[in-house]
């Protein structure tokens, strides 16, 4: 949700934002295929996770303009450097029904199915529109990701928000957009 932020040129100080609607150019430096757009497609995030992070899932293109009014989200994960040991969540290690991951899920046994993946500095994962996934604790990441902001969260690891209550899950949303299978 944060503006990047040019430095070192004579836009610096501008946010992309900025320099996009001020430039001779405007829009049209971001190529032909972000017309679509109304908001500069791409997001690169680095993700610090001192504990684990939540088990998630983002919908499709079609499912989330249909669903949410925003586009889905694929993204990629680099593995800048890890702790030793240090896994990531992708996937199911077998074939498993919607039930059954709504159970999981509800009698906290979700992580019984899921692909736990050792890491290393260097690693790359293509996490795919409707893939179950979570960074592992002690995992530095560049996430590049379509932008976007719809996220189906189906664990948390007890967390609670600043309310002090558990953090939604959207478990239903989730039962509609993941992919049941390993990943290939």
């Amino acid at each position: 949700d944060g503006q990047s932020t040019i430095s070192g040129c004579q836009f610096d100080g501008m946010t992309l934002g900025e320099y996009l609607n001020s430039v001779w150019e405007g829009r049209a430096v971001l190529g032909k295929n972000c017309e679509a757009f109304g908001q500069f497609p791409v997001l690169i995030k680095f993700i610090d996770a001192k504990d684990p992070l939540s088990i998630q899932v983002h919908p499709s293109d079609e499912y989330a303009l249909r669903v949410e009014g925003e586009y889905g989200k694929t993204e990629m994960w680099y593995v800048v450097d890890c702790d030793e040991g240090a896994t990531l969540l992708y996937g199911f290690k077998h074939e498993i029904t919607k039930e059954e991951f709504a159970r999981r899920i509800a009698d906290n046994t979700l992580l019984e199915v899921t692909n736990a993946v050792p890491v290393k500095k260097g690693d790359v994962f293509f996490i795919k529109s409707g893939t179950l996934h979570a960074i592992g604790k002690g995992i530095l990441i560049a996430e590049i990701q379509q932008n976007s902001n719809t996220t189906y969260r189906v664990y948390d690891y007890g967390r609670v928000g600043k309310d002090g209550k558990p953090r939604e899950l959207h478990v239903e949303k989730a039962k509609e957009v993941t992919n049941l299978v390993p990943p290939k």
